[in-house]
């Protein structure tokens, strides 16, 4: 396999395995960036353009930037998550994969390393911010047993780290693809 261009030609993603990120994946992190797409990077940054990409990679260089882990298959790097402190045991948690790999189970993959990995430094929740049209990202949380409530087009999302490891549910494959958000408790709602 030349690119992940044609590691995403393929029918099934096999041997996919999450390590820590290291110096020598920017060049291929910044790849998966640059080659996502816009509806991805709207998805991740809730903006769009190159310069909040860039910033974003650069941080990656920084002491005290985020944590990442790299999902990688077939030697290219196909998916990352990162995390970063919010405030004493609490990190947000953000993924991308790929375009072209989503609903090969790497993002899963990610969030399970992510979590095993936070559970050992202490960490105690993670937290994110997620578009409400982000039905990917909204599933993968889903699945993990995420706590999910809306604040306008946004939802809010916890996962404490302890507990089951995360696992696909066996929902059919039309509604895997489609979170229906109208079901998320506002924030501002009082449950019964």
């Amino acid at each position: 396999m030349s690119s992940v261009a044609e590691v995403s030609s393929k029918s099934t993603i096999q041997g996919v395995r999450v390590r820590p990120m290291r110096t020598d994946d920017m060049d291929a992190v910044s790849e998966l960036f640059f080659n996502a797409g816009e509806d991805a990077l709207h998805n991740r940054f809730f903006t769009l353009g190159d310069r909040i990409v860039r910033e974003h990679i650069h941080e990656f260089l920084h002491p005290g930037g985020p944590r990442c882990l790299v999902a990688v298959a077939d030697e290219h790097v196909v998916g990352i998550v990162e995390m970063a402190e919010v405030r004493p045991l609490v990190e947000e948690v953000a993924l991308l994969v790929a375009a072209g790999l989503h609903h090969h189970g790497i993002g899963t993959r990610l969030l399970t390393a992510a979590l095993a990995d936070a559970r050992l430094r202490g960490v105690k929740t993670f937290v994110a911010d997620v578009l409400g049209t982000n039905h990917l990202m909204l599933e993968v949380f889903t699945d993990a047993g995420a706590t999910l409530s809306r604040e306008g087009a946004d939802v809010s999302v916890s996962l404490p780290t302890r507990g089951p490891a995360p696992a696909h549910t066996q929902r059919s494959t039309l509604s895997r693809r489609r979170i229906d958000t109208r079901n998320v408790t506002r924030s501002d709602e009082v449950p019964s």
